[in-house]
């Protein structure tokens, strides 16, 4: 059995249809369950075995780059790259897009997302016998 231990988090994409209109609000910390959406990535690294994890940035990135850094625990290892990557596209220069999921990001996925981790926190709190 292989052992995974270092992970890659794609979050270089600028986030315009999970953010809304506010451009000051960055896009992994878009508050879900009154939390930044990056907590619950950052929180389940290290119980999954995850000994480095490799943040893949670009909007932003010094902003994103300084916040997360706030919020990795003490034990994982954390590399910020920056996706410089461009393309030539309809003739204009245009940021090398790392996942083509976005297409595939709509309100119906959102609110999916939503009770899932509604569904689990019960589960989770419910669990340690509190109310």
């Amino acid at each position: 059995m292989i052992t995974v231990s270092e992970a890659v988090i794609l979050m270089a994409g600028e986030g315009s249809r999970l953010r809304g209109s506010d451009k000051t609000l960055l896009k992994p910390f878009v508050p879900v369950l009154g939390r930044p959406l990056i907590c619950y990535t950052i929180d389940a690294l290290v119980p999954a075995g995850i000994k480095k994890a490799n943040f893949i940035v670009g909007y932003q990135s010094g902003r994103i780059t300084a916040a997360v850094k706030q919020l990795i625990p003490s034990g994982l290892e954390s590399c910020f790259i920056e996706n410089r990557i461009e393309l030539l596209v309809d003739g204009q220069i245009e940021p090398f897009r790392l996942s083509l999921a976005q297409e595939k990001i709509d309100d119906r996925f959102i609110k999916q997302m939503v009770a899932h981790c509604q569904k689990k926190r019960r589960r989770h709190v419910i669990g340690r016998g509190e109310d």
